[in-house]
């Protein structure tokens, strides 16, 4: 068995309260061991990753309850509560709506939250692992329960259920709607993981950059990878998955969740070669080109498996594509980050120097 569902496992089994150090290393073991992307088995819309996610909901809202630390969603996004706090309630008075709205606009500003740092990597005002447990544990405050609506009149419907939050059964308990857990649930093992990915990624040492030639025909033959690449940083972290899941047998590309949610999109041009040779030029503009110089490395986003520890294992490197952010990652997930040409140069140093 997963040492990880066996550990969850015995916390549930025992009604045993997890440290939240082991709250961390659960958290951590979810999002490198379960692919979000899998679709439920038969007729059942939960994979593995959502199976095990609400049980660790259970368990870490057993840690919270335990806990007399109180924790303050405004003060802990620092500058960026403005933007992300829909709402004047605490975490733990949060309504399981509410906790969605939360978890959607920290999806939507994903891409802002992460500062460069001058020598690679990055840095982050918000402790992500910590947030993430906070919203999960409330979570498992309605994963682990079900109720019975006591309003008198019978005909009178929750606002939830109404909403297709919440369901009913003939006796009139109800409980959280498999689709809405999926939908919550991809929304936070992407952020998780992103987080992780881009917060471990660390700088490279010089490399010698002369091999790299960015040249006009890199730039026309890629046009197409651009287009791609460029809807997918566009779209809110998060969002393709939830899409596949949502429209399990419509999906086909990519471009229909950017236009899903930004039905008036116009997808973004390709710099000119001048802007892309500029040492400031963006990431995911210069990517597509480094593509058609090294086809062999792999692209992989957040629905094709960044962060998970069987897909990283598959190749000796791979690029990691995070909102607008390019990160490279070797095969045991070692994550770094830098101006891209310099990354491909630090991995193809690194793959000549390995004898034959």
């Amino acid at each position: 068995m997963n040492p990880t569902i066996s550990h969850l496992h015995t916390v549930l089994k025992t009604n045993a309260t997890p440290s939240y150090n082991e709250c961390c290393s659960m958290l951590l073991s979810w999002i490198t061991e379960f692919d979000r992307s899998e679709h439920g088995r038969g007729d059942s819309l939960l994979n593995d990753m959502h199976v095990v996610g609400m049980g660790m909901c259970a368990a870490f809202c057993r840690y919270k309850d335990s806990s007399s630390e109180s924790y303050n969603l405004v003060e802990a996004l620092c500058h960026f509560a403005d933007r992300i706090v829909l709402c004047e309630n605490p975490i733990c008075d949060m309504s399981w709506q509410e906790v969605v709205d939360v978890v959607t606009t920290l999806q939507i500003e994903f891409h802002t939250l992460f500062e460069p740092q001058e020598n690679g990597g990055f840095s982050c005002c918000i402790k992500m692992q910590r947030l993430v447990i906070e919203l999960m544990a409330r979570l498992g405050f309605f994963l682990s329960r079900s109720w019975r609506c006591t309003r008198e009149e019978a005909n009178e419907v929750s606002l939830e259920v109404a909403h297709g939050v919440f369901e009913v059964d003939a006796d009139g308990w109800q409980r959280v709607r498999d689709d809405s857990v999926v939908q919550v649930l991809d929304g936070i093992h992407a952020i998780a993981a992103a987080s992780w990915l881009i917060l471990s990624a660390k700088s490279v040492p010089d490399a010698d950059m002369d091999g790299i030639e960015l040249q006009n025909f890199h730039r026309e033959s890629s046009l197409d990878d651009f287009y791609e690449l460029s809807q997918i940083s566009d779209t809110p972290m998060g969002a393709i998955t939830q899409y596949i899941h949502k429209f399990r047998h419509l999906f086909h590309s990519t471009s229909q969740v950017v236009f899903y949610h930004f039905p008036s999109y116009s997808r973004r041009k390709q710099l000119s070669m001048n802007l892309l040779l500029a040492e400031d030029s963006e990431p995911i503009a210069i990517l597509p080109l480094l593509m058609q110089i090294a086809p062999t490395i792999p692209v992989i986003h957040e629905h094709t498996g960044a962060g998970l520890r069987a897909v990283h294992a598959c190749h000796k490197w791979q690029w990691i594509v995070v909102s607008n952010i390019v990160l490279l990652s070797d095969s045991d997930m070692h994550v770094y980050h830098a101006h891209p040409c310099k990354l491909l140069a630090f991995a193809q140093s690194l793959s000549s120097s390995i004898p034959a």
